[in-house]
């Protein structure tokens, strides 16, 4: 089943190259893991805020990666809240290729001036 999941927003090209790579290093929109010392991540309930605050006017498919909190620990990633928010931030690379990490990534959906958050979101929060 997997433990506690935590959410990504991606800009699908960035994913994508991540698969090619291994390694996924992209903090939020236009900011890398170098730049931010972390990634940013939030509970099922914040990626809509996400989408809206800061790719709403973004044209680029994204997608959301659904993340196993607990697994990205064992792998030796440290997951903390940043906020109270629902915020939470990854303090390094995701294993993009990593089955026990990425549980799922889905796409987001364009209504009209905004993206829509998956339906599917759901599961145990971090």
């Amino acid at each position: 089943m997997g433990g506690r999941r935590i959410h990504h927003v991606a800009i699908e090209d960035d994913w994508g190259m991540s698969q090619l790579l291994g390694q996924y290093e992209v903090s939020t929109r236009g900011r890398s893991l170098d730049d931010e010392g972390y990634l940013r991540a939030c509970d099922a309930a914040g990626v809509q805020r996400v989408l809206d605050e800061r790719y709403a006017d973004l044209h680029l498919p994204v997608v959301v990666v659904v993340l196993d909190a607990d697994a990205l620990v064992a792998s030796g990633v440290p997951v903390e809240a940043s906020d109270d928010r629902g915020g939470v931030r990854v303090l390094g690379a995701i294993e993009s290729n990593d089955p026990a990490i990425v549980i799922d990534v889905l796409p987001a959906v364009r209504d009209g001036d905004r993206w829509l958050a998956p339906t599917q979101l759901s599961g145990p929060e971090a």
